[in-house]
């Protein structure tokens, strides 16, 4: 009884088998069985190698999503050269919709001067400058000893002189009345010296635009974007010149102008200045010292004296080369944690010590860098790199026209980066749109940005083993199907056609 119980439970089984066997006699093979069967190979293995690296390879999508983080702050990454404003005069000021506004940021802030080439050459630690203590103003009808210059004596005067220094002020100014007496008495004194001849101390009134003397013209010329500016020309020449970085005092420009003359001195100017110095260290020494050893001692004193005359020297020529620099420009660098709303950052002039000219104040910049970030934390610095790219970076704006704002406005859209396997990094980009125009007010390089309430959010996947499975028997059956139904065909054409070419022979 249980032989036959089991033995009917195996006939159900066997009625459910869907893999029906035939029998090898009756199974018959043909050359183009075999040929398809060797295609069909081919073909299931490509596939399934190509399937194979789809499962190994990491797919982005993206998608659009609101976003909620819309409270809070976040940074601004920046690098700006801008060759035609000195770091003495530029500010940078932030505001927003919120109301806030500061002014002149320093913190975070990396301010350094360039050259021409736009290439860091000093940082700049503090730019305040001091003066000496408050001296009664020059009586303009005494006789003054820095020369008046204008259009109509400046290149003459000029010419004449070895260095000539200028000071290009403006009678209302109140830094450029202050320095007025300073610059008398440092002219005075640098007249009694025995190069004085060499040397032109010069004023220039940048506010007088009468038709014949028109003083003003000389101050656009020499692009002067403050008052009091001082600037030394060299060998006559009017072209080019030097700015001074130095105090405001008697012995700072004293020592200046020194310096100045040291850079120039020949071998000749050199020689005499060791003898004379020679010959009053020497007079010194001859009232201190004693008869005996005498002439010991002087050669002595002349060895230490042209050493350290060699020494002042070189010393003056590197303080010189210090205070009298070319006209440089100012390279700002660093970051601001500014809040998610509306706002602006913006380079202007402002200075605690000048008077700024709005009408030859040059905000031409060039963008080094451009970015916004959340955090300075090291691995969302990179994905940041790899995500998100300053749009502005290395493109230069120029202002053709003085006093003339350039704006730059940035829609800025965050970006949420999931990677298939690591930490979920927010980055942004942003779009932008740039105009230059004439300004009633003071220029400014003005950077607005508004961030964007849609955040873009791209995710790494990866195919699952199940997909894989499937994909790979589906692969093996559709292939297996498409050319046995193929071969069916071609099996059946054939038969087809032999048969009727044997009924062809019969007939």
């Amino acid at each position: 009884m249980e032989m036959f119980g089991l033995q009917g439970f195996a006939d159900r089984i066997r009625r459910l088998d869907v893999y029906k066997r035939v029998e090898d006699d009756f199974i018959s093979t043909t050359v183009h069985g075999g040929a398809i069967s060797i295609l069909a190979v081919v073909f299931m293995v490509l596939l399934f190698l190509l399937e194979f690296g789809s499962y190994l390879a990491i797919t982005n999508s993206t998608s659009i999503e609101i976003d909620d983080s819309l409270e809070g702050t976040f940074h601004i990454n920046f690098d700006l050269n801008f060759p035609n404003l000195p770091c003495e005069l530029a500010s940078l000021d932030v505001s927003d919709v919120l109301h806030r506004h500061e002014v002149n940021v320093t913190k975070s802030i990396r301010m350094s001067r360039i050259d021409e080439k736009g290439r860091k050459i000093a940082k700049v630690m503090d730019t305040t400058i001091e003066h000496d203590a408050y001296f009664l103003p020059p009586d303009q009808n005494s006789d003054l000893k820095a020369k008046s210059l204008d259009n109509t004596n400046f290149d003459d005067e000029i010419k004449k002189y070895k260095i000539a220094l200028v000071n290009y002020y403006a009678p209302w100014c109140g830094w450029s009345r202050r320095l007025a007496p300073i610059w008398e008495r440092a002219a005075e004194e640098i007249s009694q010296k025995p190069y004085g001849s060499d040397v032109l101390f010069a004023r220039v009134d940048c506010t007088d635009q009468n038709y014949k003397t028109n003083a003003h013209k000389l101050c656009h010329r020499a692009h002067i974007p403050a008052f009091p500016w001082i600037v030394m020309y060299e060998h006559g020449e009017t072209h080019s010149h030097r700015t001074y970085q130095g105090e405001r005092k008697v012995e700072s420009i004293v020592n200046a102008v020194e310096g100045a003359l040291t850079m120039f001195i020949s071998k000749e100017e050199e020689d005499v200045m060791l003898k004379k110095a020679q010959a009053e260290e020497q007079l010194a020494e001859e009232a201190h010292q004693h008869a005996e050893g005498e002439h010991t001692h002087t050669n002595a004193v002349s060895t230490v004296v042209k050493s350290d005359v060699h020494k002042m020297a070189l010393e003056k020529a590197k303080n010189a080369l210090l205070t009298w620099t070319r006209p440089l420009g100012c390279s700002l660098a660093g970051h601001l944690r500014v809040g998610r709303v509306p706002g602006n950052i913006h380079v202007s002039a402002h200075s605690l010590q000048h008077t700024v000219s709005d009408v030859a104040l040059n905000v031409s910049h060039t963008i080094r860098q451009l970015t916004f970030s959340d955090a300075d934390d090291e691995e969302e610095v990179k994905v940041r790199k790899a995500v998100a790219t300053g749009k502005l970076a290395g493109r230069s704006f120029v202002s053709e026209e003085g006093n003339s704002t350039i704006e730059h406005y940035l829609k800025v859209v965050s970006v949420l980066h999931k990677p298939y396997k690591g930490k979920v990094a927010k980055a942004y980009e942003y779009s932008s749109s740039s105009h230059t125009f004439k300004s009633k007010e003071m220029a400014v390089a003005q950077f607005s940005f508004d961030l964007s309430p849609i955040q873009v959010v791209t995710q790494e996947n990866s195919m699952p083993f199940y997909s894989f499975i499937t994909s790979v028997c589906a692969i093996l059956g559709g292939t297996f199907t498409v050319l046995g139904l193929l071969d069916g065909i071609v099996d059946k054409s054939l038969r087809s056609l032999k048969k009727k070419m044997e009924l062809g022979k019969q007939n």
